[in-house]
């Protein structure tokens, strides 16, 4: 006998995709698939209604509801992967400098770059390296940030379009295309402006995608049957983490559990369903959490205590 059918959705099939926004709200497809426990990705959209109840003659309580804050939470846990957990880390604390390995092809600035900046000048012509895709260090630690050329232009111009700029960097900073591993070093960001330069202080906001690859239809005996999600997939833009905490012991993977806030979800906008990217196999990369630098930089610090993990079972909360 025939087993399965249209209806069949594995859930081993399902994963959770995740993407920086350039643009707070703005949603982006997923770039990282993230590994997590099975079954533990649990969103709810969150609508509020505003109820109406006064008198107005009529024999009822309530004589209506109007729609009022849309939004939505999650949460999800799993293994602790430092390749996919940098964008969670990067979500809470919003302070990021990362320094790459075996720096070559060196050139130097030529005029200051604000932060928010997508582009910086060269004192010379780029070397034949900076190239669309080639990977570059920008300045030195603790104001050093890595970002992916996407182009370059005449009058010595080097673009990231999705890299801006996190720090201010003043003319005459080195420039080197750099490799991996890369160290990133994490901490809370104290600065009247926040990522991609916008006012407030608040570190970047994601995109999640929840792929279920459940394709619902609706069917109306006036509109007939038309398909509500075809792609299976919804995503949840505008996404911040609250809480992030860290639990294990000698018997098992260091486990690690998120909850926070988003936007309304709403189903996938594109004209084919996503595919999964790649996920992470293990760590190659270097974090360090919590590290406070120089107040007298171009961008003011917290000096605090440090807002990492420090324990085997902790919780930190964000925003």
């Amino acid at each position: 006998m025939a087993l399965g059918g249209p209806n069949i959705y594995p859930g081993v099939l399902t994963w959770l995709g995740v993407a920086r926004e350039l643009t707070g709200g703005v949603p982006v497809l997923p770039v990282i698939t993230h590994p997590l426990d099975q079954g533990s990705f649990e969103p709810e959209d969150t609508p509020k209604f505003l109820q109406d109840k006064a008198i107005r003659g009529s024999m009822t309580d309530l004589f209506y509801e109007t729609l009022g804050v849309e939004s939505a939470t999650f949460s999800f846990g799993g293994p602790n992967f430092l390749d996919s957990h940098g964008y969670f880390f990067d979500n809470v604390f919003g302070d990021l400098s990362t320094i790459g390995s075996t720096p070559t092809n060196p050139a130097t600035t030529n005029g200051g770059a604000p932060v928010g900046s997508t582009s910086v000048t060269l004192a010379s012509a780029p070397p034949a390296a900076y190239t669309a895709g080639a990977v570059i260090q920008i300045g030195a630690s603790p104001t050093a940030e890595v970002v992916i050329i996407s182009a370059t232009a005449a009058s010595n111009v080097v673009g990231f379009i999705s890299y801006p700029l996190r720090f201010t960097h003043p003319t005459g900073q080195t420039v080197n295309t750099v490799t991996s591993p890369y160290t990133h070093k994490f901490a809370a960001l104290n600065s009247q402006l926040g990522y991609g330069g916008a006012f407030g202080a608040q570190p970047p906001t994601h995109t999640f995608t929840d792929v279920t690859n459940i394709v619902s239809t609706f069917t109306n005996a006036t509109y007939g049957t038309a398909a509500t999600n075809p792609f299976g997939a919804r995503y949840y833009p505008f996404s911040c983490l609250k809480s992030i905490d860290f639990s294990g012991n000698a018997e098992q993977l260091l486990g690690i559990k998120m909850a926070g806030d988003s936007f309304l979800s709403a189903r996938f906008p594109t004209g084919t369903r996503p595919s999964p990217p790649s996920a992470p196999r293990g760590s190659r990369s270097r974090r360090t959490s919590g590290s406070s630098r120089c107040p007298s930089s171009a961008r003011r610090r917290s000096t605090g205590p440090s807002r990492a993990p420090s324990s085997p079972s902790s919780s930190r909360e964000a925003r």
